[in-house]
């Protein structure tokens, strides 16, 4: 049930990290988002390409690498997940302490790393041999 569980949100978060990235990506004016550019004014960045670029390959990729090894049960699955989680956790916090803007879909996807760490842990030790 925990690898069910796993699965369908590293799924999830990879499926709408790299959709989401690939359209700031082809449009790096945020307009296929309805996005404005002047939510990047506190940021490095003028356009959304790097973010887009960075949300679906970092965030995108590593769940999408974490849900393939969980699947096929390697040896590493359980270290992807926890940097799928991470990269899920820190690009929301990195995204609000740089935008300085809420949205409840952070919240989401805060909740949905933290339940991959939880999920991961809690899969492990039910691995361990007793």
């Amino acid at each position: 049930m925990i690898r069910f569980l796993l699965l369908i949100l590293l799924s999830f978060t990879a499926v709408t990290a790299m959709v989401c990235g690939i359209m700031l990506w082809a449009r790096p004016d945020g307009s296929l988002m309805q996005m404005p550019v002047s939510w990047l004014d506190r940021t490095p960045f003028a356009c959304y390409l790097v973010p887009g670029m960075v949300l679906c390959l970092a965030v995108g990729g590593s769940s999408l690498f974490a849900f393939v090894s969980s699947l096929l049960k390697k040896k590493y699955a359980y270290k992807s997940i926890l940097l799928a989680g991470v990269m899920l956790g820190g690009w929301i916090m990195v995204q609000y302490l740089l935008i300085r803007m809420y949205h409840p879909l952070q919240v989401v996807y805060l909740v949905l790393a933290v339940a991959m760490l939880v999920l991961a842990y809690l899969q492990k030790q039910h691995m361990k041999p007793q």
